[in-house]
C-alpha cells in the first residue's frame, strides 16, 4: 500500500512538473517579445509569484532562451 501511494505521488508530481514546464516554456516565447526592461521586470516579477518560480530562475530562462534565439538566427544566415 505505501509503495502504491509513494508511486501515485511521484507520478502526478511528474506530471504537475511537465506541465508547468510547459506553461512555462509558453511565457517565456512571450516575454521574449517584450522590449521595455521595467515590463518586463513587472511581468517576471507576477510570473514568478504565480508560478512560484524563483525571479531568477525565470530571468536565466530568459537569458538562455535568448541565446538560443541568438544561435538559431545565426544559422539560419
Amino acid at each position: 500500500m505505501y509503495k502504491e501511494t509513494q508511486e501515485n505521488i511521484l507520478y502526478h508530481y511528474n506530471e504537475i512538473n511537465q506541465t508547468q514546464q510547459e506553461r512555462l516554456s509558453k511565457i517565456i516565447g512571450v516575454l521574449l517579445t517584450i522590449q521595455d526592461p521595467i515590463e518586463l521586470d513587472l511581468y517576471i516579477r507576477q510570473i514568478s509569484d504565480l508560478m512560484v518560480v524563483s525571479y531568477d530562475a525565470i530571468k536565466e530562462k530568459l537569458r538562455q532562451a535568448r541565446y538560443d534565439q541568438q544561435l538559431t538566427t545565426a544559422f539560419q544566415t
